[in-house]
């Protein structure tokens, strides 16, 4: 499966990665470590996630409050 992040997501996890970061020294790179695993998770088994429409599904994060879809079409 490919994953694509369109830019407005794009802008959306770099900002997030920024206010984390703000918070606390390495909470922003645990941010962005959450994010990887998640995509990863869901490019693995994307059938192990809640569908919301269509070919995508919800993938929340670990650790960190967050969610994001991930579309399972190639």
């Amino acid at each position: 499966m490919r994953v694509l992040f369109r830019p407005q997501a794009r802008i959306e996890v770099v900002e997030a990665q920024a206010w984390y970061e703000a918070r606390a020294s390495g909470l922003g790179l645990e941010f962005a470590r959450s994010v990887d695993a998640a995509v990863a998770s869901a490019v693995h088994d994307p059938e192990a996630f809640a569908p919301i429409f269509n070919d995508c599904c919800r993938v929340l994060l670990r650790r960190i409050p967050g969610c994001g879809r991930v579309s399972s079409s190639s």
